[in-house]
C-alpha cells in the first residue's frame, strides 16, 4: 500500500498552515513533507494501517532425504503371543498397556527420511517420515515460529520429486489479518500466524 501516495495526494488540498508538525515517519514520509494535521493523520492510520501487514515475508523451506538411524520398539501383543513393532518417531505411540503382554527391547535400523531447512536458517536435522512431517519441523525451528502462540495453516502440500523439494511458507505479521487475496494457496504452502 502505498501510503505515501495517498498522504501526498490529499495532503495538496490542505493549506500549509494547517500541514505543520505531525508524524507520519511510521510510514516512512519524510519529516521536512508538507504533512496533514494530526487527528487527520491518525484517523489514515487507523483507516488505512489497520491490519495491514508492511513485514510478513516468504520463505522456503528446502526438503530433502539422508539416512537416519530409528528406533523401533518391540512389543509382545495380547494373549496369543503376536508381535507388534512400533517406529517411536514424531508422535507414533506405544500400544496401551491393556493392548500389549510384555515390551522386549528396543533396536534401531537405517532408513531414508525427510529433512527440511528453511532458505537462510541452520538446518534442522531431525529426520522425519514426511516431507509434510520435515516442513513442519523446520517452521518450528525457524525464528519467526513462536511456540503457543504461532499457528501452522497448511495450503498445499510439499513439492517433492525424489529425493528433494521446496515449500513456500507466509510468515505473516504478529496479529496480521491475512489478504487471502494476496496469500493462498497460489502464492504459500503454509501460513504461519501469530496471535
Amino acid at each position: 500500500m502505498q501510503i505515501g501516495k495517498i498522504i501526498s495526494a490529499i495532503g495538496n488540498t490542505f493549506t500549509k498552515k494547517s500541514n505543520s508538525k505531525q508524524d507520519l515517519t511510521s510510514f516512512g514520509v519524510a519529516n521536512n513533507q508538507n504533512m496533514l494535521s494530526n487527528s487527520t493523520a491518525q484517523a489514515l492510520k487507523e483507516k488505512y494501517g489497520a491490519n495491514v501487514s508492511f513485514d510478513g515475508q516468504y520463505k522456503v523451506a528446502e526438503i530433502y532425504t539422508k539416512n537416519c538411524d530409528v528406533q523401533i520398539d518391540h512389543y509382545r501383543m495380547g494373549t496369543n503371543g503376536n508381535y507388534a513393532d512400533i517406529d517411536v518417531r514424531h508422535g507414533d505411540k506405544p500400544p496401551e498397556p491393556s493392548c500389549y503382554r510384555q515390551y522386549l527391547y528396543s533396536s534401531t535400523k537405517q532408513e531414508e527420511c525427510y529433512c527440511a531447512k528453511i532458505s537462510g536458517e541452520d538446518a534442522n536435522e531431525e529426520g522425519c517420515k514426511t516431507a509434510h512431517d520435515a516442513v513442519i519441523s523446520a517452521i518450528k525451528y525457524s525464528d519467526d515460529y513462536m511456540q503457543d502462540v504461532s499457528r501452522i495453516t497448511k495450503l498445499n502440500n510439499p513439492n517433492v520429486a525424489g529425493k528433494y523439494g521446496t515449500a513456500k511458507i507466509y510468515f505473516a505479521d504478529p496479529n496480521e489479518r491475512i489478504d487471502h487475496s494476496k496469500v493462498n494457496r497460489n502464492t504459500a504452502d503454509y501460513i504461519v500466524e501469530t496471535e
